[in-house]
């Protein structure tokens, strides 16, 4: 009797007790399937991330390994460009000294030149004042050959020639 009446209330309670650990068992067993979803979740996405970090990262690095192999481009480039410039420079110089050499040895023909035109100018002028003789000249022989057919028809005395002054005596 009252045995059993006290091991079945303490049954009772133990059952009622089991049910709610059973009750708060599901509930965290919920709550941690729903926790492992969210885990699972954050995973992927994680895992995503760095799929696409990796991704990214090789396609940086293949970004890098051109950038690399560009600036060895420009490198040898750039020295091209020095040494034509090196070339260009002593080139320069070359034409320079030539220049100088061409102008040293031009300078005494200059002065030949210059004294040449001054002997030019010097002619010139002789030969002007040689023009202005001949044409005097020419019109002392008018002068005269006139008289002389005078003299020569009679129409003139030779004294009235030198008397007015029509002929210069040098």
């Amino acid at each position: 009797g009252r045995g059993f009446s006290v091991v079945a209330g303490e049954v009772r309670k133990l059952a009622n007790r089991s049910a709610e650990a059973a009750r708060t068992i599901s509930k965290i067993a919920g709550a941690i399937q729903h926790e492992s979803a969210a885990i699972a979740t954050t995973q992927t996405k994680a895992s995503d991330t760095a799929g696409n970090a990796r991704d990214s990262a090789r396609g940086t690095n293949h970004v890098l390994v051109d950038l690399v192999g560009v600036s060895a481009r420009v490198a040898g480039e750039v020295q091209r460009v020095a040494d034509v410039g090196r070339a260009n420079a002593a080139a320069a110089r070359q034409m320079l000294e030539s220049a100088e050499a061409v102008g040293a040895s031009i300078a005494p023909i200059a002065n030949t030149m210059d004294a040449q035109v001054r002997a030019s100018a010097s002619t010139v002028e002789a030969m002007d004042d040689l023009k202005g003789q001949i044409a005097h000249l020419r019109g002392q022989v008018e002068t005269l050959s006139e008289h002389a057919v005078r003299l020569a028809t009679g129409n003139a005395m030779a004294t009235d020639v030198f008397v007015k002054g029509e002929i210069e005596l040098f």
